[in-house]
Parts: C-alpha cells; structure tokens; sequence
C-alpha cells in the first residue's frame, strides 16, 4: 500500500531546515509562542470583521439608530416621482430645515460629482448642498424619476411592455430605472446603476395630474435655449396650452394611433370576433364613450399616458421588489399652509431627521410654498371630462385611489 503524501506546514519545513542548516541561528520558544499568539489575534480580528459585514448585509444597512460603521452610511431614501411633481421643493425644503445635503441620482445636475459613498462612482451623488453636513446614521433623501418620462417621444420609447402590456418584467424593469443615473461630462456622459436593495425608504411624491401636466409645459417654456420663441408663440394660459397639446399630440399622430388601438390595451373578445379592453384596464370609466373617441380628445395625451403608467409601474416595482422599503406618499398640494406643518414634518420624521432654528428669529427655516390655482383654467370642463375617463381607464386601483380626489368635482367614481 502506498503512503499517502501529506502537505507540511510551513513550521513543520521551518523546523526541518534548522535542524539542515547547523548554521541558521536558533529560534527561541518565546519567540515562537508571541508569533503564534499573534496569528491567531489577526486571525480573530478578520473573522469579526466578516461577521459584522455579514450583520450589515443581513439587515440591508441596518437601522440608523444602531452605531454600526458602514460603507453605505446615510442609508438611502428615494424621493420617487414623476418629472415636475415638486420634487425640487421637497429635496429644498429638507435641506432648508434641517441643514443637512441631499442627494441624486442624475450626478449632472450638478458642476461636482461628488458620489455620498467614496469609492461607489456609480452614485447616488450630493446635490449643490454638498457644503451641507451629511446626515450619517439616518436617511439621505436621494431624487429619482425612475424612467418613462421622455418628452417629445414615441410610445415605443416610453411604454414599457409596448405592444404586450403592463407584465411582472415591466416592474422589474421600472425598479432598474429608479436605480439608474447618469454622470460625466461633454462627450464623456454615460449611464450609471446601483442595487435596488441600497435603497431603505421611499417617498412617493403626488401632484395633480392636471397641474403637473401644465408644469410640464412650463418646464418646456422655460428652457433657455427655447425661452424667446416659446413666449412669442406660446402664452403663458389656455391657448398656450392648447398650441402645446395640439403639437404633443400631432407629431407622433400615426405612432399613437397605433399604440392606443393596439395589443397594448386590446385582446380578442370570447363572445365575438371584436377585440375588447384588457381586463387590466377599468372600461367603466368610458361612460358609453369608445376609447378611440377618448384618446383622440384628451389633450397632450402622451402625457397623461406617461403620468399614469409611472405610478402604476411604481407600485408595481415595488411589489417585485427584492426587499420592501418602507413607503411614504407625500401629496405635493398638501404643502399649502393649512396642512405644510403636518406634511414637512411627517417627511422629516420618515428620514430621522430634525429641523433645527435657520431664522435670525431662531425659528426653523421652512421654504415658503405657493400654490398656483389658476393651473385649474388651462383645460375646459369637458378636456378635463375626457382625460378623467383616459386616467381612470388606464389607473390601477391603487393609483385610483391616490389621485381620484383630483376629479371628484368634475366625474364621481362610477
């Protein structure tokens, strides 16, 4: 039988060359057991280390109250919401009354692309507050608009699921997109991501679809590079909005027309040779009106379409979620005066965050918020009809359910 060959320790070979080499000076014992000793103490100190990242993991960040050091400290708090739904007011706000920085996913945004977390330059990065103290140990409110809000585009280009429909891979997908950024420079910009299980807490922000329809095109109006012909052609009213609708609506007319009378929202009917609705979607809301006659009258309405599907796609991004953050959702409305105190501190609350005195006075220093009511006369009563019957087609019942409030005057729930 042959001996089996064992592998020698590194000692048991040093041993064997001292007693080779009569000339090698001798070892002492205490020198011996002090490296032995040691050894374990690195060996000790490296399984610790892994059990506390393993802690760390475990817990996904862990809860800011704990003083446990780690790389991804603050933890992030999305503020998710659909392009120009206040978002700019509520990351100001935060960082107004509690003087600490906020952060971003689009790193351009700003001159300095500074990443919250060193050595992670796929970001979130720090806002132009990045003189603000960072506010380790609690939530670091971090903007995203997750995707589908293009401007001036074709469905294919902002449906998810085009031609299929709203699937589990749409919300897979749409969770991708609120982990998504941007940074560099000039030529040099390119796309960025994170893990999705970074994120600990989310703020869901809301706004009146019909207010945040007209923002949009005030957001338009108001680029630098458009500013003297938009204000020559498109006044700042109704008619201006109407010229701003009417071009939405033309300019992918025939891609449109395709998409919304398409297997997006159609499918075969059991009882006859006519394609009917989707049962995803609520035909009650038609009130005997065809959904062709619906789409071809609601204004700017790649728009709307974009405003629905991001809230429908966010609630199911989070179903599929491999973690589930805690959620707030936060009505932009809801910060007028009668109920700013309430809301500004419920978000405060959700990050572990304190207002501090900003005032002269030694009073907290809360952004002042106006909200413009006469967004309400940029559609007719009966524009507003339609785009209710379009949103409430297409909204699922939870997104219903949070914006449903905004058309109670002008079409009561079937």
């Amino acid at each position: 039988m042959k001996k089996l060959k064992t592998r020698k320790t590194s000692f048991e070979r040093h041993a064997e060359t001292d007693v080779r080499t009569e000339q090698a000076p001798q070892i002492s014992r205490a020198f011996k057991t002090r490296l032995f000793i040691l050894l374990i103490a690195v060996m000790l100190l490296s399984a610790l280390r892994g059990l506390v990242f393993s802690i760390e993991t475990d817990v996904r960040l862990g809860s800011p109250s704990k003083s446990v050091v780690n790389e991804f400290d603050p933890q992030i708090a999305w503020l998710a919401s659909y392009p120009n739904s206040g978002t700019s007011f509520t990351l100001e706000m935060v960082a107004g009354a509690t003087k600490t920085a906020f952060a971003t996913n689009y790193g351009t945004e700003y001159r300095y692309m500074i990443p919250v977390y060193p050595g992670h330059p796929e970001g979130p990065f720090l806002s132009k507050e990045a003189n603000l103290p960072i506010p380790f140990g609690r939530y670091i409110l971090t903007k995203t608009h997750c995707g589908g809000f293009c401007v001036f585009c074709p469905p294919d280009q902002y449906a998810y699921g085009y031609n299929i429909g709203w699937t589990a891979e749409s919300g897979i997908s749409f969770l991708k997109d609120c982990a998504s950024g941007i940074t560099g420079t000039g030529t040099a910009v390119k796309p960025v991501d994170y893990v999705p299980e970074r994120v600990s807490r989310v703020i869901h922000l809301i706004r009146n679809p019909f207010h945040n329809a007209v923002s949009n095109f005030h957001h338009e109006r108001n680029r630098d590079e458009n500013f003297e012909h938009w204000r020559k052609n498109y006044p700042d009213n109704y008619d201006g909005m109407k010229i701003f609708c009417e071009e939405q609506n033309n300019v992918f007319f025939d891609e449109e027309k395709e998409f919304f009378e398409g297997s997006f929202f159609f499918q075969n009917s059991e009882q006859s040779t006519e394609t009917v609705l989707k049962p995803a979607f609520n035909s009650t809301f038609t009130n005997g009106k065809s959904w062709s006659e619906i789409v071809a009258k609601v204004p700017c309405r790649g728009i709307f379409f974009r405003y629905v599907q991001w809230h429908n796609l966010f609630h199911l991004a989070l179903d599929y979620a491999p973690h589930k953050p805690r959620v707030l959702t936060v009505h932009y409305e809801n910060y007028q005066t009668s109920t700013f105190q309430d809301t500004a501190k419920s978000v405060l609350e959700f990050l572990e965050l304190k207002p501090v005195p900003g005032r002269e006075d030694g009073e907290v220093n809360w952004l002042e918020f106006h909200l413009l009511t006469d967004y309400d006369l940029y559609f007719t009563t009966e524009e507003k009809e339609y785009i209710c019957a379009f949103l409430g087609t297409l909204a699922s019942p939870r997104v219903w359910g949070e914006i449903q409030h905004y058309f109670d005057k002008i079409n009561p729930t079937p």
